[in-house]
């Protein structure tokens, strides 16, 4: 009884730390995971998906080990997901499990894919490999992206607005958030495929919407204004001169690069067909309450500033699930799914 509880919490560590490790990764539209290689309660290598087209969690675990000295063969191997085993821009990870003589492996849960989504365990298993799987709300929640849009072909979509203590989301100064947060921001655009704003905030704003404060060379993302009609946005915009720039609009009289759709619900469509798996959804009011009534919306990330200020006032209607609480600088951050959305 004693071993057996033990074995549980050992998993259970192991996979907590694949979950860290998978944390690191930019890996759009590929998935974000971790593995540990263990034997005998001794971690012999880990790894992490680093970015798509690059080698897999479970391999760079591998090579680590090796890299290190240690013996691959009859080891267990934990990973947050489970093992590919189809042909991509990398070979299938069941392989070289095979291959290697790993013994066991601990899946935190099945790949919704449907060219994995329980086949990767049937070919271990039938290989001879013992195969624990498991079921973890944290390996799901850290593929959140991925899952939504693997099993729905739609955008996950976060909306994220700052407001001040009193409830403002538009005061006289250019940021609400404190620089700890405005950094904070740019990182979670850095790990969305869009970052998407109405058009009465570019009008206003004139928003850049890229990731200058944390990588300004390399992971940008797309940058999306959603408009009725493009002949209302202003004649020069910064957007406009931006190679990822996507109009997404009921017309295009001006020219631009341009997603034409109906509504805001097709227009989500338009993005997921090219792509985009995941949108951040910036700007007022107005577009934020639009995508919360046609059920766009799956998370909340509110940066709540520690001032009173004189603006205009936040009126949102939305059911939401509190997923976190935390502090960036002087602010407080509210995460929450929205519900149904979990």
């Amino acid at each position: 009884m004693i071993l057996t509880v033990f074995c549980i919490w050992a998993m259970d560590l192991f996979m907590r730390r694949a979950l860290k490790l998978a944390e690191r990764g930019y890996t759009s539209p590929n998935p974000m995971v971790g593995a540990v290689l263990v034997k005998d309660g001794k971690i012999l290598g880990e790894g992490y998906h680093k970015r798509a087209g690059m080698p897999h969690a479970e391999i760079e675990a591998i090579n680590d080990a090796k890299r290190k000295g240690n013996e691959v063969r009859r080891s267990t191997l934990h990973v947050t997901l489970e093992p590919c085993c189809h042909y991509g821009r990398t070979p299938p990870c069941t392989d070289t499990i095979i291959r290697e003589g790993i013994e066991r492996v601990v899946v935190g849960i099945r790949d919704p894919n449907p060219k994995v989504n329980g086949k990767g365990i049937g070919i271990l298993k039938d290989a001879g490999i013992e195969v624990i799987e498991k079921d973890y709300v944290e390996c799901r929640r850290i593929n959140e992206i991925y899952f939504k849009y693997t099993e729905e072909k739609m955008p996950f979509v976060l909306l994220k607005m700052a407001i001040t203590l009193n409830g403002c989301y538009k005061t006289e100064e250019r940021y609400i958030s404190s620089p700890e947060a405005l950094r904070y921001v740019h990182e979670l655009r850095k790990r969305y495929d869009a970052v998407a704003v109405g058009a009465n905030t570019l009008r206003e704003d004139d928003p850049r919407l890229d990731v200058r404060l944390v990588d300004p060379e390399d992971r940008d993302p797309y940058k999306v204004v959603f408009v009725g009609d493009t002949a209302s946005l202003p004649e020069d915009f910064k957007l406009l001169h931006d190679e990822k720039f996507i109009a997404v609009c009921q017309r295009d009289t001006r020219g631009l690069n341009a997603a034409e759709a109906k509504d805001l619900r097709e227009g989500m469509k338009r993005l997921a067909d090219i792509g985009v798996t995941s949108v951040m959804l910036e700007g007022g009011p107005t577009i934020a309450q639009s995508a919360i009534d046609d059920g766009l919306v799956d998370k909340c990330l509110f940066i709540i500033s520690p001032k009173f200020a004189e603006g205009r006032h936040l009126y949102l209607n939305v059911d939401l699930k509190a997923h976190r609480v935390f502090k960036l600088g002087s602010d407080t951050v509210i995460e929450a799914h929205v519900h149904g959305h979990s």
